[in-house]
């Protein structure tokens, strides 16, 4: 029997806007630093861009790319696949969530 339920409007518990962050900073510095060399004005642009979640990763960067003018459909896959795969290890909670919980 379910005696609760827990739901999570970004950035209540799960602090979206700073694991983002984190994420795009490690995914240049380590992966791609040649490919965008303003690491924060990348991720300001990325975070822009991404509108909180309700843009598409994939469109994200198509458009960062294009905006550096580097339309290459491929870089723009694979970057949105190292998203896929590694965004979530990012992911962490506000100060104080697990006291909340």
């Amino acid at each position: 029997m379910i005696s609760a339920v827990l739901f999570d409007l970004d950035e209540t518990l799960f602090a979206r806007t700073a694991s983002l962050r984190q994420f795009v900073e490690d995914q240049i510095r380590s992966q791609y630093p040649d490919i965008f060399p303003n690491v924060e004005m990348t991720i300001g642009r990325f975070l822009e861009l991404d509108n909180r979640g309700t843009k598409p990763k994939d469109e994200v960067y198509r458009v960062l790319l294009a905006e550096l003018d580097r339309d290459d459909e491929a870089l723009a896959a694979e970057l949105f696949e190292h998203y896929e795969a590694n965004a979530w290890r990012f992911a962490s909670g506000f100060d104080g969530m697990s006291d909340a919980l």
